[in-house]
């Protein structure tokens, strides 16, 4: 599917829905970073999954736009709540595609989808790896770390959905991942001293009692000496 059949972009910088229905979703979260706005106009950071003409897709635009929307709803979603915005044939879907680079959007990207781990579903395991390349170009910043580190953190993050303890590698990745928060130190943690220092003190204790390490770290050894 071609999702740009299904826009217009006109003359005067807006882009106009030209399909017969789209439906956003957009999480509220993004209202804690000032970056979600609900007035008669939707303004929002530019990342969400999206529905046009019964196909699923998605819209990564790491930058603040304004959407005009013909109805806008709300849902929760087990512990998260979402602004659903549906579009008809003629509506605005961006008022100006010109948008600001904001080189602050790279830490909300870090804190949503690697720290809290809340990645959109229509992220696959490949685009995992390429969301601070896409945010460098938009967003006018220079990220001091080679785009491998990141992949270490996506490789080491993602996991099968059958065994959390199983990195998604390591699988025949014919299943959709899961994605573990960074600060999960249950789970993302691999000896006990990381999980006891890495969280409050009960959250880590339960975490090293429940979840112990079958090898030590190169950091336990330093440590014993």
């Amino acid at each position: 599917m071609n999702t740009k059949d299904y826009f217009k972009f006109k003359t005067d910088k807006s882009v106009v829905f030209v399909g017969k229905t789209a439906t956003i979703k957009i999480s509220k979260r993004f209202q804690n970073y000032k970056l979600l706005e609900i007035k008669d106009t939707i303004r929002t950071l530019g990342i969400f999954d999206m529905e046009v003409d019964g196909n699923t897709v998605g819209m990564m635009l790491p930058a603040v736009i304004e959407m005009c929307p013909s109805e806008t709803k709300f849902m929760t979603e087990g512990t998260d709540d979402y602004v659903i915005c549906t579009f008809n044939h003629g509506d605005t879907f961006i008022k100006d595609r010109r948008v600001v680079k904001d080189p602050h959007l790279a830490y909300v990207l870090f804190s949503e989808f690697v720290e809290k781990g809340k990645i959109p579903s229509f992220l696959s395991y490949g685009d995992y790896a390429f969301i601070f390349d896409i945010a460098q170009k938009v967003c006018g910043l220079k990220i001091p770390a080679n785009h491998v580190a990141f992949e270490i953190i996506y490789a080491f993050l993602t996991r099968s959905t059958d065994d959390y303890t199983k990195q998604f590698r390591y699988t025949d990745m014919k299943k959709d991942p899961m994605f573990l928060r960074l600060s999960d130190i249950a789970h993302a943690s691999t000896s006990n001293t990381a999980k006891l220092i890495s969280s409050y003190l009960s959250d880590s204790m339960n975490a090293a009692i429940v979840n112990e390490s079958e090898n030590e770290s190169k950091l336990e050894e330093l440590l014993r000496q």
